[in-house]
């Protein structure tokens, strides 16, 4: 992943967080659509807030994105383990 570092007027510097933006579009495309669009959203804004010096805003929008996709794919993988003990009982 590509980070950038800023220096703002204190001479503190910051490192751009990860967007998760991978993660948040695996969420999407293999197990939970809403979650994951949400994910992808937060995701997008990273870059936005960290350029705009909002660095507090871009960790948490990071951090979002991450928890978002985590509780999609749990979820994703919920309702497929269930989705297979229900067809196995059918038989």
């Amino acid at each position: 992943m590509n980070n950038q570092a800023t220096e703002n007027q204190g001479q503190e510097f910051h490192v751009q967080p990860e967007t998760n933006m991978g993660l948040a579009i695996f969420t999407t495309l293999c197990f939970c659509l809403p979650l994951g669009i949400v994910a992808v959203i937060k995701a997008n804004s990273v870059k936005k807030l960290f350029a705009a010096g909002q660095y507090d805003e871009a960790e948490k929008a990071s951090a979002d994105a991450k928890k978002l996709s985590y509780i999609g794919i749990a979820g994703g993988i919920v309702i497929i383990v269930l989705n297979l003990i229900l067809a196995m009982m059918q038989d």
